[in-house]
């Protein structure tokens, strides 16, 4: 069964000059690795700022890049078309019956940030803006009226980007604001499909974007995506070695008792009763042993008859 929660893995800032950087330090930790031990050092946080060059090898890790995982919560119950797409586009593994291309949002750009207002991407096919496909045929399906009816509420509402009714391909967009007056235009015009539940900060990063009209000025790609599994849950089942009574006598009638149960008898303990002892001159050859003991000993009855005590009926759950 699919889950109905997926992840997109947001990474913001120049990829390429990160990459670039993170090559060089990875070069140069290597060769420390394997060399620095002929210099006096073997790891390269070892080096002294003297002994640290600033040529072509970079001695110092670069700075991460800004981002994180938004994990969304899709509206599959409402909007189950809208969702299931949307699923697929993170998964990946499809083509495009219209474009022919891979349906996947891995690499895919958030080519518009209007900051304090939304935040759009999606564009599987040409990743500006002007694209876009989904798994259905034509590439375009139309709008779900239960995805109509949810006001844009706040930030991290997730909804398609359409270029009019019933025209929802890849792309999406995502709240930035909790200014519900600004998002009052939105509503009954977008299908609203998820939210974001986990990952608010990321939207905030998102915002603080350098802009040019509603152009990022840094990178803003979808570095990671796909569905959130879900957990695993190990059902724990108790077993009664002892028969439910109830149960037993609703199945077998029969198996009722019939007789009314007999008390246990009564069982002495062992009795010492002397019977003759008789006092003997010292000395005389008589002098044995002459007390006679006469020991009284009855075994338990068992009763098959006897009532056992009362079992503990099951848990009514169990018997659902």
């Amino acid at each position: 069964m699919s889950s109905n929660k997926v992840f997109l893995d947001i990474a913001i800032g120049n990829r390429e000059a990160h990459a670039a950087q993170q090559a060089s330090y990875d070069r140069a930790s290597e060769w420390i690795k394997i060399h620095g031990s002929t210099y006096g050092f073997s790891l390269l946080e070892a080096l002294s700022d003297e002994e640290r060059d600033t040529g072509p090898i970079l001695l110092t890790p670069p700075n991460p890049l800004r981002g994180g995982r938004l994990i969304i919560d899709l509206h599959q119950t409402d909007c189950p078309k809208t969702c299931n797409n949307f699923r697929a586009l993170c998964v990946g593994g499809k083509v495009g019956r219209s474009s022919k291309k891979p349906l996947h949002y891995l690499h895919t750009r958030l080519h518009r940030v209007v900051p304090g207002f939304v935040a759009q991407g999606g564009d599987v096919t040409r990743g500006d803006g002007s694209g876009g496909d989904s798994i259905y045929p034509g590439g375009k399906f139309n709008d779900e009226k239960p995805g109509l009816a949810p006001r844009f509420d706040g930030r991290g509402v997730v909804a398609m980007a359409n270029s009019g009714k019933n025209s929802n391909t890849s792309q999406f967009f995502v709240t930035l604001t909790d200014d519900v007056g600004k998002l009052e235009k939105l509503n009954g015009k977008y299908v609203v499909f998820g939210r974001v539940v986990e990952g608010l900060e990321v939207l905030d990063e998102i915002d603080k974007v350098e802009v040019k009209g509603e152009t990022p000025l840094v990178d803003v790609v979808v570095v990671g995506c796909g569905e959130v599994k879900r957990p695993k849950i190990n059902r724990i089942i108790f077993f009664n070695r002892f028969p439910n009574p109830e149960l037993v006598h609703a199945k077998y009638p029969n198996t009722a008792p019939t007789r009314e149960p007999t008390p246990p008898t009564a069982i002495p303990h062992l009795s010492f009763k002397p019977i003759n002892q008789t006092p003997q001159p010292r000395g005389s050859q008589s002098m044995k042993q002459t007390t006679t003991l006469s020991i009284s000993i009855t075994l338990f009855q068992f009763n098959p008859s006897r009532q056992l005590p009362p079992i503990p009926p099951y848990p009514k759950h169990l018997l659902q």
